[in-house]
């Protein structure tokens, strides 16, 4: 195979990522950071975490897949053959055993790193954080940039909005850098793509980038999709690589529909799958829920507040495509709510911050109790949606609006 050298810098899908720092301060370059060179096991390969029913990673020691030293990482991915799953890998940027700690982001300018693809057609490659780590096979990721290598070596720069990172993640606080593959389709490792990575390096500032992340919220918003920030602080849990949803901000007009609040809305396009389960979510991040300011109600007025939402489900057969609320706390609590839609109009969704903590038809104590921990340490808001069948539709959509708390005024929450 005849090589080719490719340089590619970061168009990202997700995030604007060519701005170097969102305040446009003048930053001096550090030394690069060697996050990782595959020289050695402990702690290149130990350190790697593989997700998405990945696949294999190897120590490579063919020199003509390394790019510096005499060893590269050998990767194989598959991801799930049943699921659908995307495979994706992440490298940790702190160790208390190897006694190193990069995860401030704000000092880090770009992501770098050298990509060999060994087919003989260009390969969707995705680079990102991770934001946390909940345990060994749940992390929250942000995608930055997606490329399409070319065959042979590529080399790979990320850079950062600072900024606009810091909508939806704790940019002081990074846990890992991964990178995603496509789905392969296929059962077995030997009989997928593979590529050769090597020399994964963060490029820093000198000084750290000083965030100029602004939350414009009125009095009880959460999200209303009306400020220029909300159109980048959403995020997709759950994607499958065969049936990946869109949600972007539009103005309501547009649609041939009148928002429920302000001009804009958030658009939602679901895609048919195989089967018909639960999987896709909207997410909104766990840094825009602490901004809007609940947690400061006091525990004795709980029941007088609610959580609310807008939807407005588009789809000829409403109930083809279930929704679900689910309000998660920094502890892992879960308040859990089936959510209920009409074609062609608006409906709220309530619930009040005494029962957030409960699934519905259960006296489940354990549950109960993280009642507390969701008001007072919040972390995310997701939407999520039942799949389903090709059969039954290509795509379905529906909007959301006006995310928000509120005093309950002489009205029982739904």
């Amino acid at each position: 195979m005849k090589k080719k050298l490719a340089l590619l810098t970061a168009v990202s899908l997700t995030f604007a990522a060519l701005s170097f720092a969102g305040c446009n301060q003048e930053v001096k370059k550090a030394d690069p950071i060697v996050l990782c060179n595959f020289e050695q096991f402990e702690p290149d390969f130990q350190l790697m975490r593989l997700q998405g029913e990945f696949g294999a990673v190897n120590v490579n020691k063919n020199a003509e897949y390394v790019k510096s030293g005499t060893t590269s990482a050998k990767l194989q991915p598959i991801g799930g053959y049943s699921s659908g799953s995307a495979p994706y890998a992440y490298i940790h940027t702190t160790s208390e055993r190897f006694n190193y700690d990069y995860s401030d982001f704000t000092k880090v300018k770009s992501i770098s790193m050298w990509v060999y693809n060994a087919q003989e057609t260009k390969e969707k490659f995705t680079v990102g954080l991770v934001g946390e780590i909940a345990s060994t096979s749940n992390c929250t990721t942000i995608s930055v940039s997606t490329y399409a290598l070319e065959s042979g070596w590529n080399k790979v720069v990320t850079y950062l909005d600072h900024d606009k990172l810091a909508y939806s993640c704790d940019i002081t606080n990074i846990q890992g850098v991964y990178f995603a593959f496509k789905n392969a389709h296929v059962r077995d490792p030997k009989d997928g793509p593979t590529y050769y990575l090597d020399d994964v390096i963060l490029n820093t500032f000198e000084t750290p980038v000083t965030l100029t992340t602004e939350y414009e919220l009125a009095e009880g918003e959460i999200a209303n999709f009306e400020q220029d920030y909300q159109k980048d602080m959403i995020l997709l849990s759950g994607v499958k690589e065969t049936s990946p949803p869109e949600a972007y901000v539009v103005n309501a007009t547009d649609e041939g529909i009148t928002a429920s609040s302000g001009e804009n809305v958030l658009k939602v396009v679901a895609r048919g799958d195989e089967t018909a389960s639960w999987g896709p979510g909207i997410v909104i991040p766990q840094k825009i829920m602490e901004a809007s300011g609940f947690s400061s109600i006091p525990e004795e007025e709980w029941g007088n507040y609610q959580f609310c939402f807008d939807v407005y489900m588009t789809t000829d057969v409403p109930t083809d495509i279930r929704l679900e609320s689910l309000l998660y706390s920094t502890s892992g609590a879960q308040g859990k709510q089936s959510v209920t839609t009409k074609l062609g109009e608006w409906t709220t969704h309530k619930i009040t911050f005494s029962n957030c903590g409960y699934y519905p038809n259960t006296s489940d104590d354990r549950i109960a109790k993280g009642t507390k921990n969701i008001i007072t340490k919040p972390k995310q808001w997701v939407i999520k949606w039942s799949g389903f069948t090709l059969e039954k539709a290509e795509e379905k959509v529906f909007y959301l609006d006006n995310f928000r708390f509120e005093k309950i005024s002489n009205v029982s929450a739904q």
